[in-house]
């Protein structure tokens, strides 16, 4: 998921750049409304992740879904971020492996 997230960011760089735009935006906007339902859907569907791996076996128990969403989401939306302050929407993609590498390395049941 964190991948797809990354490839769709580096193959549109112009869908961050709107998404920045309109959350800067005052009111409450139907753009800004569909942003923040797709991160809460996005947020929960990794937190039922995280869960499902835990009950598995497969995560450490002292992981929590929702801060595990907030560090994915927040690595993503820094990559981006960075990729557009270099003008280089590829980093996203060479980047992307090795962030999450080091956010599943950390879940993992030791």
């Amino acid at each position: 998921m964190f991948l797809a997230h990354a490839e769709f960011a580096a193959s549109h760089p112009g869908v961050p750049r709107i998404l920045v735009s309109e959350l800067q935006k005052a009111g409450n906007r139907a753009a800004k409304q569909a942003v923040q339902t797709l991160f809460f859907q996005y947020a929960c569907r990794i937190s039922a992740l995280v869960e499902n791996g835990k009950a598995k076996g497969e995560i450490t128990s002292k992981v929590d879904g929702a801060q595990t969403a907030v560090l994915v989401l927040g690595s993503i939306q820094g990559l981006v971020l960075q990729s557009l302050m270099l003008g280089q929407a590829n980093w996203v993609r060479q980047q992307a492996p090795g962030i999450i590498a080091v956010i599943k390395d950390g879940l993992r049941r030791k």
